[in-house]
């Protein structure tokens, strides 16, 4: 592997839309509590009531909730079963079968109550199945039944862009994403998406996007990153370096923006740090102990260093990590 190539070999997270959740026993117990003090009214109401439908659904959105999602397919099911005239009960049941991955019999569901109950939220879950399994044709077919129904359903139009660009049409991909904007300015996930298609075109336009979802939601990781990328992509290292440090600053210990740091104090003249590269680097070992192209950035470092020694370790790891690597194997064989 030679320096140069190493230059732009950059890790970048390409998602739909993330976010950072702490499992701690604090937030364990809270939400047992949450659970039970929202369930417990519920319950006793049905009591007095067992064959209503909607305290039924009451509470299947309550398991819902708090992902207890076999009990919520009971209470859906029994919701359905005293009144079946609500798609919203119908609607419960389908999101418990989705999340318990039960996809046959939600497909089987969706198909059955389509027409009777005519509700566009129907049609987009039926898009939603079918894009995931990558029949796009049924997909836009579903998305354009629920139009027919409200022809400003911003959801709609995001899924009819998420059809675009998962079959490569990137160009209507941006067309519909704008065009659900325009029904729903504050449809975060819609500018996310339009400025990760611009950021891989390398148009600025991507900045502008991503500026948008930070001024509301300032606390999404992703986005943070991504914003950093572009930057870096577009040739802007100082603003780029201010972000990817923001980044770790507010995220200690997101990996990728140490590894990306480290890239460019490497390989960019313009911020050439070999000691603040291998800190980098070296952070990203900690925190991502198997990730083998932090060995081999870190064993380039090293080699610039002219600490032989520590880079014959690091690539020597990275053929222990990967036998087949040729880049460690050229690598060490330069050394020798």
């Amino acid at each position: 592997m030679k320096c140069n190539a190493f230059c732009i070999t950059l890790v970048c997270i390409s998602i739909w839309y993330s976010c950072i959740h702490t499992n701690n026993e604090t937030d364990h117990e809270t939400s047992v509590s949450g659970y039970e003090s929202e369930l417990k009214p519920l319950t006793e109401q049905l009591l007095n009531d067992p064959q209503s439908a909607s305290l039924h659904h009451s509470r299947a959105e309550v398991h819902l909730k708090y992902k207890h999602f076999e009990e919520a397919e009971v209470d859906a099911k029994l919701a359905l079963r005293y009144d079946s005239t609500q798609a919203a009960y119908a609607l419960t049941l389908i999101d418990a079968l989705f999340y318990q991955n039960k996809t046959r019999q939600v497909k089987d569901l969706l198909i059955a109550v389509q027409h009777r109950y005519n509700h566009p939220e129907i049609y987009l879950k039926l898009a939603e199945l079918y894009l995931l399994i990558r029949a796009y044709q049924d997909a836009m077919n579903a998305v354009n039944a629920a139009l027919k129904i409200d022809a400003h359903l911003a959801k709609a139009y995001f899924l009819k862009a998420n059809i675009y660009r998962e079959s490569g049409d990137t160009t209507k991909a941006i067309s519909s994403y704008e065009t659900a904007l325009e029904q729903n300015a504050q449809l975060y996930e819609a500018q996310y998406d339009l400025g990760l298609l611009y950021a891989a075109k390398l148009n600025p336009l991507a900045l502008t996007y991503f500026e948008h979802v930070l001024q509301a939601q300032p606390n999404d990781s992703s986005v943070r990153y991504a914003y950093a990328y572009t930057l870096q992509n577009l040739n802007r290292p100082a603003e780029a370096l201010q972000a990817y440090n923001a980044l770790i600053k507010q995220f200690p210990t997101y990996a990728d923006a140490y590894y990306n740091l480290g890239a460019m104090y490497f390989a960019i003249a313009a911020c050439k740090d070999l000691n603040k590269a291998l800190d980098c680097f070296s952070t990203t070992i900690k925190l991502r102990p198997q990730f083998l192209p932090a060995y081999l950035a870190r064993a380039y470092v090293y080699k610039a260093m002219q600490n032989k020694k520590a880079a014959e370790l690091d690539f020597k790891w990275c053929l222990n990590l990967d036998p087949a690597n040729t880049e460690a194997a050229q690598g060490l064989n330069e050394l020798k």
